[in-house]
């Protein structure tokens, strides 16, 4: 004769995983996995990290792989950053902080100099 088990005790984190599932799915989200082909990524990484222009992805190449390899080497890149106003080098830094990466169109920054003066002319 079987006995009956008891199902194990839910987790805290079970339970909200699984609400926030459906939250999303409520909201038009879907849940999907991307396979990514890791030389495919790793080339994509290198050309974006040099520098290198986006297109054409190479022959023999799985795009989708290759995308993300570049978008996360474009972040990667020291590039230099610049005040907005004066045009003064205020340093290098990551591109993924201070560029848009699909323009690589920098973000408005401002060095101390041009702050008030920013200030002022808003007021």
């Amino acid at each position: 004769m079987k006995t009956k088990q008891t199902p194990p005790e839910r987790s805290a984190v079970s339970i909200r995983q699984q609400r926030y599932r459906q939250q999303m799915e409520e909201a038009g989200f879907r849940r999907a996995t991307l396979w990514l082909h890791q030389n495919s990524k790793q080339q994509g990484f290198e050309r974006g990290l040099r520098g290198e222009s986006f297109s054409p992805v190479p022959e023999g190449l799985d795009q989708l792989s290759y995308c993300t390899g570049w978008l996360l080497g474009a972040g990667e890149q020291q590039m230099p950053i610049f005040c907005t106003c004066c045009q003064n080098q205020l340093g290098h830094g990551v591109a993924r902080d201070y560029y848009d990466l699909f323009t690589m169109r920098p973000y408005e920054l401002s060095c101390d100099e041009c702050v008030p003066l920013i200030k002022a002319e808003k007021k």
